[in-house]
């Protein structure tokens, strides 16, 4: 990679060094800054049949680094009562809260609300480059923010943030260069992506069609007597969930909440901890044992089903294994205790399609908050003999670790791929690599 012939101190600790003939100058200088805004509440009018782009940072897509329109339009009179201006094309939209630093380049004319600073460029300053050396400067815009609520960075300390410039014609060369280099890692990522969903698919198919047909493609069929689930093997049983488990209840959140949270102590489990591929314990919490008694009705027990019921990520589960020690769970994790049913040949029926749809439909009647003990009893689960159950476990272990492994790296895949992209924009936008 080249290097510039002379570097000078850019005196901000995270750039460092800075060709020698680059400014290290104030966003205010490079930039008219604006505030958004947002009408009162209660004027709906000023939302029916608006015309005008609206752009909050709930519209930011962060893979994408143009932003054409947003989820509503205003009205020209709601514009008006906001006493804020309209943002020309071309300008850096920034999320100026949650979270702090994400951007994107308005294609089309647009007005923001107040969680946005819009900048409009000075004649000598390109906004690609801007938005490439704003996106990697998140964590040190993070840094500046403040607030109780929610961390918030101000247009003034925001205005004030010093940041390499190079001349124009270099700022369009790096941008140019940037474009090409990561539009290929974009791609990159995106097929990797592609075949994670793929694979995710592929999962889905094999485990239903085991807990549902078996391994045996010749095995005689029966109507199962749900429409949606078909025929089933002719000497399989198609019980409610209440008639195979001898607990379904969801755990509770201790008194004091996060407050009693300690480093070590018995770990307490959250939906967040929770995938169908196992535990991850990672960021998991811990319970003092005086707690952990106090809260004995969740305890978890091991060959137990966790099942989330509540949130995005409601749905997913998995057995407890062997091998952690004691444990509890919060209100957002059901506890689903197997019995005269194989603890795996259950967790996979609830992460199969015969489990999801129930679950979905469930959803669908109104209960989009969450999944209700009652509900869950009266899920459908196929049951089979138990060496049959037996057989598909293991049948099933086999497949989905060899498709967890395929995704597992695809996913180091894509994250290496995203910390060279964000390596090569920081090098480059700083001037530690000369682009030609």
């Amino acid at each position: 990679m080249k290097k510039y012939n002379a570097y000078k101190d850019s005196e901000v600790k995270w750039i460092g060094e800075i060709p020698e003939h680059w400014e290290i100058t104030p966003l205010k200088f490079c930039f008219k800054v604006l505030s958004g805004a947002t009408p009162k509440s209660t004027e709906l009018s000023y939302w029916e049949d608006g015309n005008i782009n609206w752009i909050t940072p709930a519209d930011f897509k962060t893979e994408d680094r143009f932003i054409s329109d947003g989820v509503k339009k205003i009205t020209k009179e709601g514009f008006m009562s906001c006493s804020t201006t309209l943002i020309p094309s071309g300008s850096i939209i920034f999320s100026k809260r949650a979270p702090i630093g994400s951007v994107v380049i308005n294609s089309n004319e647009v007005c923001t609300n107040q969680g946005c600073l819009s900048c409009i460029p000075k004649d000598d300053i390109s906004s690609l480059f801007f938005y490439y050396i704003m996106s990697v400067s998140q964590k040190y815009f993070d840094m500046l923010g403040t607030g109780t609520t929610f961390n918030e960075i101000s247009a003034n300390v925001f205005k004030n943030v010093h940041l390499p410039v190079p001349p124009l014609s270099e700022q369009q060369a790096i941008a140019s260069y940037l474009d090409a280099k990561t539009e290929k890692m974009d791609q990159m990522i995106a097929k990797a992506e592609k075949k994670i969903e793929y694979l995710g698919e592929l999962k889905q198919s094999l485990i239903t069609r085991a807990v549902t047909r078996g391994l045996n493609p010749n095995a005689p069929l029966k109507d199962s007597g749900v429409k949606w689930i078909g025929d089933i093997p002719r000497d399989w049983e198609i019980p409610r969930l209440n008639f195979v488990t001898s607990k379904i209840g969801s755990g509770s959140t201790p008194k004091g909440g996060s407050e009693v949270y300690v480093d070590e102590g018995v770990v307490f489990l959250r939906s967040q901890n929770v995938y169908n591929d196992g535990l991850r314990l990672n960021d998991v919490v811990h319970i003092v044992p005086s707690i952990h008694e106090q809260m004995k009705g969740t305890k978890v027990q091991v060959d137990d089903i966790l099942f989330n019921i509540t949130g995005a990520s409601i749905g997913r589960c998995c057995r407890f294994p062997k091998g952690i020690g004691e444990a509890n769970v919060n209100q957002h994790v059901c506890i689903v205790r197997p019995k005269n049913i194989l603890p795996t040949f259950l967790m996979y029926c609830l992460q199969s399609f015969v489990g999801q749809t129930q679950l979905r439909q469930l959803l669908k009647g109104g209960n989009r908050e969450g999944l209700s003990g009652e509900s869950f009893k009266n899920f459908y689960v196929l049951l089979p003999s138990p060496n049959e159950q037996q057989q598909i476990a293991t049948y099933l272990d086999i497949k989905c670790s060899k498709i967890d492994h395929i995704v597992a790296t695809q996913k180091k895949k894509i994250a290496y791929l995203q910390e060279l992209k964000q390596s090569l924009i920081t090098n480059v936008v700083t001037g530690k690599i000369k682009v030609s």
